[in-house]
């Protein structure tokens, strides 16, 4: 309907341009408002398109509670306790420990599909309670798809949250312990590696609130996905012989390493 609208206003100003010119109308005025008029409507009819995050593009559905074509998949989940250790000589001794001041889960499954590849999922999830760890709120997720063609992996896409506050001095990490900020910062990461390229997009937000699962974060995280603009975007080429040997991001390479 809106390509419609767009071709008859089109079609409209047309004729107002050879009725212009007919009639002898030759003000300056006349064509500036015809010229006005072709750009605002140009620009209120066009369509803003999200841009769907690679894993949706490699994997459809892969991520969903009952994702279809899963041969085999597994899952855990740790507990997370704390412990400051003063570094003594060749030893470290304890000074005070805490338990249950976050939690950690990991899954994978494996598709069967009807093409000559396959599809490794992994999804990695931590959070760390502040009501046990002195206020520290942090949490995340990363979620990573494996294309296999003919037992090489030839893509791997990934799109995850952070927390985007790095406490890399005693002054930062002070400041943030006990802090009852309500909104805090975070960076939503779209990145794809082939064999010749690797892309990334970055959208920077701030968010309010807590979740207890990937899914959960995912789901408040993504419509706010599309509708911004990604404030950081990369695009590498390798112009070497053959290219990235396997094309793994994080959690494909850690697998491969053990």
């Amino acid at each position: 309907m809106g390509r419609h609208w767009h071709m008859q206003t089109d079609r409209c100003l047309r004729r107002m341009v050879v009725r212009a010119a007919r009639s002898g109308w030759s003000r300056p005025w006349v064509w500036l408002f015809i010229l006005l008029s072709l750009v605002v409507i140009t620009v209120s009819t066009q369509e803003s398109r999200p841009i769907t995050p690679w894993v949706e593009t490699s994997a459809p559905g892969a991520f969903e509670r009952s994702p279809r074509n899963v041969s085999e998949r597994w899952d855990v989940t740790y507990r997370v306790d704390a412990t400051v250790r003063l570094p003594l000589f060749f030893a470290r001794i304890p000074i005070v420990s805490r338990e249950r001041v976050g939690v950690t889960s990991f899954s994978a499954r494996d598709f069967t599909t009807d093409r000559r590849t396959g599809l490794r999922a992994y999804e990695f999830y931590a959070a760390s309670f502040p009501e046990r760890a002195r206020g520290l709120n942090r949490l995340g997720f990363l979620r990573e798809v494996l294309t296999v063609t003919r037992g090489r992996i030839t893509e791997t896409a990934q799109f995850g949250v952070i927390s985007s506050e790095r406490e890399d001095t005693m002054a930062k990490a002070d400041q943030v312990l006990d802090n009852d900020a309500e909104r805090l910062p975070y960076s939503v990461i779209d990145s794809r590696i082939r064999p010749r390229t690797a892309e990334s997009r970055v959208v920077h937000l701030s968010l309010a609130g807590s979740w207890d699962s990937a899914t959960s974060l995912h789901n408040d995280v993504r419509p706010m996905w599309d509708g911004e603009d990604p404030s950081d975007t990369r695009h590498l080429e390798n112009r070497g012989e053959g290219g990235y040997d396997t094309p793994l991001a994080f959690l494909g390479g850690l697998q491969q390493s053990l």
